[in-house]
């Protein structure tokens, strides 16, 4: 088989799933499909209400509501997966008996329709808020998707290896779940480099997270550009992340067993 067919195959594959996904998550509530965007906006909203309130210093020229509502809607994305990550067996599992049907294309699937619907809500809201007068629209937009590019290959590659550890550790899935809200305070979703204590600011540069946020900030406001951010370290995190957790799933996919 061609490199061409196969990867026309994975990607029929992975449009099915996402189907499927969609339909089993959001198909048979109320107003159905459109939970996908109700779901992470309501949530962005009461969290941004919050910090807003609590009025938290930001650096020069940077609205609040703008910027907490990008640095949670990519916080969701990493939460929401990582969290999720330990079921994909559990829930899909009778599909592993389709031959095309891997655990890469079940961790794909999930990934891209979460990362949609939080992108769109992120959308609608800064629309919103352009719209009111108190926020911006991604005054910079290759940069501003480049960094959700960079949060969804990160939080991917997370997530191959959450589900690996999983399937081999089902005790992995109890510790995983804390593990993403302590990650929270040094994620960069609630916080800029440029206001943290230098001290401080020479731990949580190093992680990735952080970054990706800062570069999603860089593409938002139109006058801010970071003095430390480092896109390619991301991406060095990305690729090393990604070589381990599709190792991590070709070994786990012999630890599992189908009913």
């Amino acid at each position: 088989m061609s490199f061409a067919k196969g990867l026309a195959i994975q990607a029929r594959t992975i449009a099915a799933l996402i189907i499927r996904e969609m339909h089993t998550r959001f198909g048979r509530d109320n107003i159905g499909y459109l939970w996908i965007f109700v779901e992470p906006s309501l949530l962005t909203i009461g969290v941004t209400s919050v910090h807003h309130l609590l009025g938290i210093r930001l650096p020069p020229g940077m609205q609040p509501a703008p910027f907490y509502i990008a640095g949670y809607t990519g916080y969701m994305l990493f939460r929401s997966l990582v969290n999720r990550a330990g079921t994909t067996v559990e829930a899909n599992g009778t599909l592993l008996f389709h031959r095309q049907v891997t655990l890469v294309d079940l961790i794909l699937a999930r990934a891209l329709l979460e990362a949609a619907a939080l992108l769109t809500s992120g959308f609608f809201l800064l629309g919103i808020c352009a719209y009111a007068g108190i926020g911006v629209l991604p005054a910079k937009p290759l940069t501003f998707l480049m960094g959700w590019a960079l949060n969804l290959w990160f939080v991917t590659a997370i997530s191959m290896i959450v589900l690996a550890l999983c399937v081999r550790f089902p005790v992995v899935e109890r510790i995983v779940h804390p593990l993403t809200y302590l990650a929270l305070p040094v994620s960069g979703a609630f916080t800029s480099f440029e206001t943290i204590p230098a001290v401080f600011r020479s731990i949580i540069v190093w992680v990735p997270l952080a970054q990706i946020q800062e570069i999603i900030r860089e593409g938002l406001f139109p006058n801010f550009e970071s003095l430390y951010t480092q896109p390619v370290y991301v991406i060095v995190w990305c690729v090393m992340l990604t070589l381990l957790g599709l190792t991590g799933l070709r070994v786990a996919r012999t630890w599992v067993v189908l009913e």
